[in-house]
């Protein structure tokens, strides 16, 4: 895996005077994008815009395909596959007050020889044009800000502004300009991706999505993560590389995240508004655990044909917090739950990140009444009108693997022939799923 350095160096170019940021839409691998801002290139003529890697000169890169934008400071180049980076670049909407950092090749730091390129530390501040621009708030004193040396600056034009979190990078927006170059003082702005996505629609090419999103494949390999001790990774490892083996089924069939996203969208979350987080990668993890272990669970296997009638069934709520689900069941209860089945329906919640070791897996019914005793009758959304948590089973999607798995350690420890892990599994999510 490329180290943090290595994929700022991957997504940063430089474009004539100014940055791009290189970015693989995940559909094809017949060419890349290079985002940047129009007043870079200068011209819509490919042959006119020279785009280079560092301090290569002797490997221009190919321009394919100029797109501009009418009206916003922004543009979108195809150019010849800039090969698999080894990594999935996520990009993200830039929330306000978060972290973040500008990576390009300012100008100050040119040197003809050997460009390099570095970044500015700021944070997110208000939006300027909602879902078009937002401001950047430098954490830094911006001396070198000013109008006299507003040229340190032109170069980072076009440049990536990314979220760092440990070693991964999410693609927040591009950089186009200073604020109000008479008196920037430590404010910048931004572009929002969403505004690149627009563009690229109209023009009818692929979106800029993860590519987490489009197929499963980029997830098999995290699937059933649990955290373990060194005996218990011995007993059930075999168990659980048996289970990421069973993810292929998923993965080599007709669902990936974008077509389940497609049809069910605000029925995957919790709360409506919360439509961001739906390209939230633990969204998709917790649905390809899901889906194993329907998969395993029964003769009939998921497929795009048959998921509506599983959505009658079964329901993955993602809820983004980093508490326990359990302070959050008022919120639970108002979630849509249309066309879930009256005492057949179940109900898996995923949070930000796991359960707590010690957090409750399931909601007992002798808890239902008491939980269920405050609420707003007209704010339900259940085909019966009763309240849901009397309607259907509530889980915490972990339960598929702390119950079901790690709970289970001692009847699972030994068991090495695929056909027996076959069978316990099968007996254990048979329980669950009937």
């Amino acid at each position: 895996m490329p180290t943090l350095e290595e994929k700022l160096n991957h997504c940063a170019v430089r474009v004539n005077e100014g940055s791009g940021c290189v970015y693989q839409p995940g559909s094809t691998n017949k060419y890349s994008y290079i985002l940047t801002v129009k007043h870079n290139i200068k011209s819509d003529k490919p042959e006119d815009i020279r785009i280079f890697r560092g301090s290569d000169q002797t490997e221009r890169i190919k321009v394919k395909q100029v797109i501009i934008h009418e009206s916003e400071d922004i543009a979108v180049l195809t150019v010849d596959y800039q090969g698999d980076p080894g990594f999935n670049l996520s990009t993200g909407q830039a929330t306000l007050d978060e972290q973040l950092r500008i990576f390009g090749y300012p100008k100050y730091l040119n040197d003809p020889v050997e460009p390099i390129p570095t970044d500015i530390a700021c944070k997110k501040g208000l939006e300027k044009a909602p879902d078009v621009s937002f401001e950047l708030i430098s954490e830094q004193p911006l001396a070198s800000y000013n109008k006299p040396a507003i040229a340190n600056v032109v170069g980072f034009s076009g440049s990536g502004i990314f979220k760092y979190e440990g070693d991964e990078i999410i693609l927040k927006g591009i950089f186009p300009k200073l604020n109000d170059p008479e008196a920037a003082h430590n404010k910048v702005v931004g572009y929002h991706i969403s505004i690149f996505n627009e563009l690229l629609i109209v023009n009818s090419l692929p979106e800029l999505i993860p590519a987490h999103l489009i197929s499963f494949e980029f997830l098999k390999d995290k699937a059933f993560e649990l955290s373990l001790d060194k005996f218990q990774k011995e007993n059930l490892g075999t168990v659980l590389s048996f289970l990421r083996l069973k993810a292929k089924e998923i993965v080599d069939s007709d669902l990936t995240p974008t077509s389940i996203k497609d049809k069910f969208n605000k029925s995957l979350l919790v709360d409506e508004n919360d439509v961001d987080n739906l390209s939230d990668i633990q969204v998709w993890q917790a649905w390809l655990e899901l889906l194993t272990a329907l998969n395993i669970a029964r003769k009939e296997k998921c497929s795009l044909e048959n998921i509506e009638k599983d959505f009658d069934l079964y329901r993955l709520k993602y809820l983004s917090t980093t508490d326990d689900w359990t302070e959050h069941f008022h919120s639970i209860q108002y979630a849509d739950y249309k066309g879930l089945k009256t005492g057949k329906g179940k109900v898996f919640v995923k949070t930000f990140g796991d359960s707590s070791e010690t957090g409750r897996l399931d909601l007992p019914e002798h808890m239902v009444v008491d939980i269920a005793r405050d609420f707003d009758y007209e704010l339900l959304k259940t085909d019966s009108g009763s309240h849901p948590f009397k309607d259907f089973e509530f889980y915490h999607i972990d339960y598929l693997k702390k119950k079901c798995i790690r709970d289970n350690e001692e009847s699972l420890t030994g068991l090495t022939e695929q056909e027996d892990i076959l069978n316990a599994l099968k007996d254990e999510y048979s329980k669950l799923f009937g």
